[in-house]
């Protein structure tokens, strides 16, 4: 996985992850479902295709939308406020992300000389610090003054989204009620 910077990292986490959930959290439910949904009512399968479909759609509308510079630097204000509360929480942030820049190396290495074993081992290595990584990022995401700037932010991301393409506010909705359908659905690993 490319991780360049961990600012890039905070906003996809944010924009493929928080973002969708949370602004359709903040719509109402539509009053009848839309008309695939009455054709793909118990199927979950169908549900997670138009989730992945109205995810693509969601993502280029954001991307239009962040291309308002007040809104881009609200952005990346956020993103560096989340950034400096990580690095509160784990001292030992920006070696984790050295490491993964290392890996990410060592990986095209293993890959160029073919050589799996040690793909897997580093695979395994990146897989763990992800996974710490995204811990800290939870914990960091609850905690009141970043949850209330997150959620700002949302609230000016939706309505700019929503001001580009007026048909986002019902995509968002969909995705929500779609989310919640596959929720009550699927097991819950966690």
């Amino acid at each position: 996985m490319p991780m360049s910077t961990l600012r890039q990292v905070l906003v996809l986490t944010l924009s493929l992850a928080a973002l969708p959930a949370a602004l359709s959290a903040q719509q109402k439910p539509p009053k009848a479902p839309a008309p695939a949904a009455a054709d793909t009512a118990q199927d979950p399968q169908a549900w997670i295709m138009e989730i992945q479909q109205l995810h693509t759609k969601l993502q280029a509308i954001q991307e239009k939308a962040l291309a308002d510079p007040q809104l881009r630097a609200s952005q990346e204000t956020l993103g560096s406020n989340i950034k400096l509360a990580m690095e509160k929480a784990d001292p030992t942030l920006d070696q984790k992300l050295d490491r993964m820049k290392e890996l990410q190396t060592q990986a095209q290495t293993a890959q160029a000389a073919q050589d799996t074993t040690k793909l897997q081992q580093l695979g395994t290595e990146a897989r763990q610090i992800e996974e710490q990584f995204m811990v800290t990022q939870q914990k960091v995401l609850q905690q009141p003054e970043i949850a209330s700037q997150v959620s700002a932010f949302q609230d000016q991301l939706q309505k700019k989204m929503v001001a580009t393409d007026p048909s986002a506010a019902k995509m968002i909705a969909r995705f929500e009620e779609l989310q919640q359908r596959l929720a009550k659905v699927m097991p819950s690993d966690r």
